[in-house]
């Protein structure tokens, strides 16, 4: 009863303050755009998203949420190459920094499943954990960096695994921005179709993904470290 208390009274509370204070403009997309034209007008946006990307990846903010906006900003030739190589920037950024770091600073601050999944990697696994985003972005990179995956394996890995669902956002970034401009039955229709479709495609590569994945750790379960 208490919880049910407090939740009641959160939800309360977040209402009023929805509806008696400036947040309730957030609502109005008018609003947004122009709370927010400074920066999208500016030529320096190409700029600021890429830093979003490093702050995203500092606070361990899921990676997907910046590359979202920025296929709401730009259209789709645009959006694919500047999201793909932000993420790549952040992902170098921190294999940098754990390597700078070291295996023994990073090890206190990564997850097991991490250290493991992270053991005699291949370009193969790396293409999988991208696909497969099951484990922390930045906590991935930090790792490859401090146990010494090879940077070339590194970076064609996040590349290559990231690509598909970049490409797969700047075409639902395309429609959900179609549907904001005009909300007709052809435009609702057709981002449900892009939503369904990119489901589907999703689910194929993450169970292939999934099962490279497994295999990879059977693999490393059944092999002994190399001798000292």
């Amino acid at each position: 009863m208490v919880k049910a208390g407090l939740v009641v009274a959160a939800a309360s509370g977040l209402v009023a303050a929805w509806a008696l204070t400036p947040l309730r403009q957030l609502a109005d997309p008018d609003a947004v755009a122009a709370l927010i034209a400074p920066l999208t007008s500016s030529p320096l946006l190409p700029l600021y998203l890429l830093a979003a990307f490093l702050v995203a990846g500092a606070f361990m903010v899921s990676v997907w949420l910046v590359i979202l906006q920025t296929c709401l900003l730009y259209p789709p030739l645009v959006a694919f190459p500047l999201a793909l190589a932000g993420a790549t920037m952040s992902a170098v950024f921190f294999f940098g920094l754990g390597h700078v770091l070291g295996r023994d600073v990073v090890a206190k601050l990564a997850p097991v499943r991490v250290q493991q999944a992270l053991q005699r990697v291949t370009l193969e696994s790396i293409v999988a954990i991208r696909v497969l985003p099951i484990l922390p972005f930045t906590l991935v990179n930090l790792s490859c960096g401090a146990f010494g995956v090879p940077w070339r394996t590194f970076v064609g890995g996040t590349v290559v695994g990231m690509a598909p669902g970049v490409l797969g956002m700047t075409f639902l970034g395309a429609r959900v921005l179609a549907v904001i401009k005009d909300p007709s039955p052809s435009a609702i229709v057709a981002l449900v179709v892009v939503v369904v479709a990119l489901i589907g495609v999703a689910r194929v590569f993450r169970r292939r993904a999934a099962a490279r994945y497994v295999g990879d750790t059977l693999q490393q379960q059944r092999t002994p470290p190399p001798a000292a």
